[in-house]
C-alpha cells in the first residue's frame, strides 16, 4: 500500500522577516554573505566574552539571529552584536518596536549592512 505524499505548502515570507544564511558559517561569514539590508546594532564593547554573553542572553528573547563581529574603535579591538538583517530600514524599525523595553531603551542603532561589512576584521 502506497502512503500518500504530504502536500507541499508555500511559505509566505513577511516583509519584516530577516534575511537568513546557512547555519554552519561563522557570524562574520554570515554577515559578509548578505547582499543588502539593515542590521540592528544592540551591543558594543571591548570584551569578546561580554558580547558573546549578550548574544546568548538575548537571542531567544528577541526571537531573531544575533551576530558578533570584531572591529576596531580608537585603535582597540571592539566586539559588536547586531541583530539579523532586514530588507528595509522601516522593517528594522518595526521589529524594534516589538522588542522588550530594556532593549528599546538601549537605543538600538540601525546600520546599513554595507557599513557593517566594511568594518569587519
Amino acid at each position: 500500500v502506497e502512503q500518500p505524499k504530504p502536500k507541499l505548502q508555500a511559505q509566505v515570507t513577511p516583509k519584516t522577516q530577516a534575511q537568513t544564511t546557512p547555519a554552519n558559517l561563522s557570524d562574520k561569514q554570515k554577515l559578509l554573505a548578505i547582499k543588502h539590508g539593515y542590521a540592528i546594532q544592540l551591543f558594543a564593547g571591548s570584551e569578546k566574552a561580554n558580547a558573546e554573553r549578550f548574544k546568548q542572553d538575548w537571542q531567544k528573547k528577541l526571537n531573531t539571529s544575533l551576530y558578533v563581529y570584531k572591529t576596531k574603535n580608537k585603535n582597540k579591538s571592539w566586539f559588536v552584536v547586531v541583530a539579523a538583517v532586514y530588507p528595509h530600514r522601516n522593517a528594522a524599525e518595526q521589529v524594534i518596536k516589538n522588542w522588550p523595553t530594556e532593549i528599546q531603551q538601549a537605543s538600538p542603532w540601525i546600520r546599513e549592512i554595507k557599513v557593517v561589512q566594511e568594518s569587519l576584521l
